[in-house]
């Protein structure tokens, strides 16, 4: 069973590059006004998942902070290779509907590069924030994957050891059964023992019965001769 979840765990891993396509542009309020974004959704998703796996993910490219008042992270001088390594001010911001997490990410070029990234005017770099945020999905989606993995193999042995508990319980009745068999094998022989201990014992009483009737003669012909 664990070896059918492994292989499942494979396939999905496998389809990855077909659900991590839904990469798209939008401008987004964020702590600099509405600024243009890029975001993915993430389904089967809880926030602090997802946001974990950010912090860890974005280990390599950069020190981030979070801003509380703002709820969103920001990072200096962060570098991505799929950007050409340009340094950027790097924000990102999450936001979680039913099981689904969007992430939301602006990269800022400063004024000398022509401010936030996008398409139109950083059609490179642009396609790098994309390249990246599809690295961080199909991270996300391992992450996510191998949890609901470990769920099922814990699933799946509660099952095991319910399974050994029934058949402990199996093998407790065998033994009740034969312990029982034992019983009546003993209880068969003692009826049997039973029946010629009555008999021989009707046999002491008839025969007492005959030595009481003698006693009886005896005592009733007192005084007749």
């Amino acid at each position: 069973m664990k070896q059918n979840l492994t292989i499942l765990f494979a396939f999905l891993l496998s389809s990855f590059s077909l659900t991590s396509q839904n990469i798209k542009e939008i401008e987004s309020s964020m702590s600099l006004g509405r600024q243009n974004a890029h975001f993915l959704e993430i389904n089967d998703a809880k926030l602090k998942t997802v946001e974990d796996a950010f912090k860890d993910y974005m280990k390599g490219f950069g020190k981030i902070n979070f801003n509380k008042k703002a709820k969103e992270y920001f990072g200096s001088q962060i570098s991505i290779p799929a950007m050409g390594n340009v340094p950027v001010d790097f924000y990102a911001k999450m936001e979680e509907r039913a099981n689904q997490v969007t992430l939301y990410v602006w990269a800022d070029l400063g004024p000398a590069g022509g401010g936030f990234i996008n398409s139109k005017s950083h059609a490179s770099q642009a396609n790098g924030v994309s390249v990246f945020l599809e690295d961080f999905f199909i991270y996300t989606k391992k992450i996510l994957i191998n949890n609901e993995l470990k769920e099922q193999e814990k699933l799946l042995s509660n099952l095991e050891k319910e399974l050994s508990k029934l058949v402990n319980k199996n093998e407790d009745y065998l033994k009740d059964i034969e312990k029982a068999k034992a019983k009546i094998a003993q209880a068969e022989k003692d009826i049997l023992e039973n029946k010629q201990a009555q008999a021989e014992k009707n046999k002491e009483i008839e025969a007492k019965k005959e030595d009481i009737k003698g006693v009886t003669t005896r005592l009733n012909n007192v005084g007749k001769n």
